[in-house]
């Protein structure tokens, strides 16, 4: 079966759970709860995974869910993601070659700085 993927956001919030030794089994039951009686980092994973469950009309829910008893993997950033199709346009034909400038360029005019494309 395939890894879900999971925001990093929602990942780090399960291994919070994890570490506080919270099983799968009650992290799945404390999502029908609004609050959740434990420190405050371990509420705050807690608010993490219902704002996700619920996200999506609901159907995030199925995806944590199988995250959790299937394991997951994490879903690259935006970041990634740009980077990953920069460096996937070879820059000495003359189509990866415009693609990067348009890239770069775009990301210059918003004032955002990506590690391997223009910063």
């Amino acid at each position: 079966m395939d890894k879900v993927k999971l925001p990093k956001e929602v990942a780090e919030a399960i291994k919070t759970l994890k570490n506080a030794e919270i099983t799968t089994f009650e992290i799945i039951c404390s999502l029908a709860h609004e609050r959740w009686g434990h420190s405050k980092h371990v509420s705050e994973a807690h608010k993490t995974l219902r704002k996700f469950s619920f996200g999506n009309s609901g159907r995030n829910g199925d995806v944590l869910l199988k995250a959790l008893v299937n394991d997951y993997e994490l879903e690259p950033t935006p970041e990634e993601k740009v980077l990953s199709e920069y460096k996937a346009r070879q820059p000495y034909s003359n189509y990866g070659n415009a693609y990067r400038q348009g890239v770069r360029d775009t990301l210059n005019a918003y004032g955002i700085k990506i590690e391997g494309v223009n910063a």
